[in-house]
């Protein structure tokens, strides 16, 4: 799970760069089955919202699944 942290803290860092100050996350859910995860978090700005974003384990590591 250490993974999926990391590539969502880089998500955060290029959201900073786009919307400046980060923002706190006020919700975080992911729903995980084996190496398959759907992600749904939220922000006081409801266009950063993702509701259900596919991410994937490869190698043993979390990544977006944007394929």
């Amino acid at each position: 799970m250490s993974g999926l942290f990391s590539e969502f803290t880089g998500m955060l860092t290029a959201a900073k760069q786009m919307y400046g100050k980060a923002m706190p996350i006020k919700t975080f859910e992911a729903l995980i089955s084996g190496d398959l995860a759907r992600v749904t978090y939220t922000y006081d700005v409801p266009a950063l919202n993702q509701n259900k974003e596919p991410w994937v384990r490869e190698d043993g590591e979390w990544k977006q699944d944007d394929c």
